[in-house]
Formats: structure tokens, C-alpha cells, sequence
């Protein structure tokens, strides 16, 4: 669709553009895998290459917050240092904080060397989950219990005490919140029984611009582990179906453009029809579409 709004499209075309979020799902590798609440889906082995993070830098130098996600994020140190690289390289540490959420299971030190490392930069925070489903798998496979998780937790806090870290609570229906995709598509009746609010948005918007003073504002850009644009919380088994457009050094400014649909309030939006989104999750599932166009096996 064109875009009548000229503005907008040149300060996305000269990358004039203030980012409020950028969530990097930085790998689908999960030591975990099954968790009945999971919207990512089964995991996958891929892990966001140092060309894609290098790109969205380069473009997106002036962003408020940095998501780290996973998967696992704490499975990918090598792109987490490709984060840390290109941030300082391109000057492009967010202005509020950056964010990494983990299950907690395991954090190798190159690891928390890197986070510690951005936190001189700006604020860093780590959000360890806590819930029923996390708590379930993580005893049966690893022998650990909350307790257990806890006391890493305030372990690592002591050591890196300019890291802020938090559990992420989600325990009962009054404050857990679930998007319906991955696992938690399969095992909807379940939640339902437990009494969790399942979410099934229809047109979801993906990420809108509005022109600010100076600059255009975008809400949110993110990128998956297959160098993909995406919708934020789509599952493993869509994001080949799914991509916005593949991210490559220089090509940002066309992936948003492309995408745009104009408003008539001349905001620009993307988004998408959920339904049809969660009748794909099952084909993709049934054809053996790995997320980055591989065959399962």
C-alpha cells in the first residue's frame, strides 16, 4: 500500500526514527522445551547471526529499551557479545534500560561479564521467571526447585550488584496473562482449567510510527533469531511464514516502509489478523517448517 504520509517515509528512509522498544529474540535454543505455557513453541538450534545485529545498530541508534529474549537467551553468550559490540561500535545504548529474561536454570559468566559490562552504559535488568510451569519442568530435568533459583538469583545480585535482577512472577489467574501460540495453543484447555487469562488479540499492532517534533517515533521493530522481522510474540513454527522481510545491512528503512498501512488518523501501523496467524501455527506444524525455512530433524 503507498504511503501518503511523506514525512514519516523520509525520516524512515534517512533513519531520523526514535525506537521505543527493540526486542531481539537473540535464539529459540531452550534447555527446557515443553513448558505448557510457552508462546515461542518447540525450540530450535538457531541463533541470531553478528550481520543481523550489526544491522538493526546501525539503524536503530536511538532507542529507549532493549529486549534480550529467547528461547534461552543465556544459551547465546556469542550474540549476546555481538550485542554489547554493536551497541558500542554505533553509540547505541538505550536511553532507559535494557532487559533480558531468562528461566534462571543456568548463567554462564561470559555471560553476566557482557550484561555487567552494558550496565556502565545504561540500566540492565534480568527478569527470572517464576511460575507453576517453569517450576515443573525445572525440578524433573534439572533437579532444581524455586528455592534453588532463588538463591542463584541473590548469588549472582551480590556479585554483579550493578545488575538489577527480579522474578518475574506469574502464579494465578489475578496476574498471569498468556498469549495463545506455541505450547500454550496446544494446551489451552489446561490453562483454562487452572484459570489463567488466555489472550487472542485480533489485528494486533506489530509496531505504528508517529511523527514527534523532530523525529518519527516508532513503537516497536523486532527481530528474530533468524535475522526476520516479526511480530513480537509469534511462535517458533511461524516465524518463516510470518517474516516481515529479511533484516540485511542497510534494508530496515524498506522492511518498515513496505509493511506500513496508513490510518486515517496518518499514523502508520502494521499488524496482523491473529486468527489467521494461529490456523498457519498449525499448518507450518504439520509441514515440518523449522522457523528458518530448515526441515525438522
Amino acid at each position: 500500500m503507498a504511503i501518503e504520509n511523506e514525512r514519516i517515509v523520509k525520516d524512515v528512509e534517512n533513519g531520523n526514527v526514535i525506537l521505543k522498544d527493540l526486542p531481539l529474540v537473540v535464539t529459540h535454543r531452550c534447555q527446557i522445551g515443553d513448558c505448557l505455557h510457552c508462546a515461542r513453541g518447540n525450540p530450535r538450534p538457531d541463533v541470531m547471526e553478528k550481520d543481523v545485529v550489526n544491522a538493526l545498530f546501525a539503524y536503530f541508534q536511538d532507542t529507549e529499551s532493549v529486549s534480550i529474549l529467547g528461547g534461552e537467551p543465556a544459551l547465546a553468550p556469542q550474540t549476546i557479545e555481538y550485542v554489547y559490540d554493536a551497541m558500542e561500535k554505533h553509540n547505541a545504548f538505550p536511553q532507559k534500560r535494557m532487559v533480558m529474561v531468562s528461566n534462571g536454570v543456568v548463567f554462564p559468566a561470559e555471560v553476566y561479564e557482557i550484561i555487567e559490562a552494558i550496565s556502565s552504559k545504561t540500566q540492565t535488568d534480568i527478569y527470572i521467571a517464576d511460575d507453576e510451569f517453569h517450576d515443573m519442568q525445572i525440578e524433573k530435568k534439572f533437579g532444581l526447585t524455586p528455592k534453588d533459583i532463588q538463591n542463584q538469583m541473590e548469588a549472582a545480585r551480590k556479585k554483579y550488584p550493578t545488575i538489577n535482577f527480579y522474578r518475574r512472577t506469574r502464579r494465578g489467574a489475578s496476574n498471569a496473562k498468556i498469549l495463545l501460540a506455541g505450547h500454550a495453543l496446544a494446551n489451552e484447555n489446561i490453562l483454562k482449567e487452572k484459570g489463567y487469562d488466555l489472550i487472542v488479540p485480533d489485528n494486533r499492532v506489530f509496531f505504528a510510527a508517529k511523527q514527534g517534533n523532530e523525529s518519527t517515533v516508532l513503537s516497536l521493530f523486532t527481530a528474530d533469531a533468524c535475522g526476520n522481522a516479526i511480530p513480537c510474540y509469534i511462535s517458533n513454527d511461524m516465524v518463516h511464514t510470518h517474516s516481515l522481510g529479511r533484516i540485511e545491512n542497510g534494508n530496515i528503512p524498506q522492511i518498515i516502509i513496505n509493511n506500513f498501512e496508513e490510518r486515517q488518523s496518518g499514523d502508520m501501523v502494521v499488524s496482523m489478523d491473529w486468527k489467521k496467524e494461529r490456523l498457519s501455527a498449525f499448518k507450518s506444524t504439520q509441514n515440518g517448517d523449522n522457523g528458518c525455512g530448515l526441515e525438522n530433524g
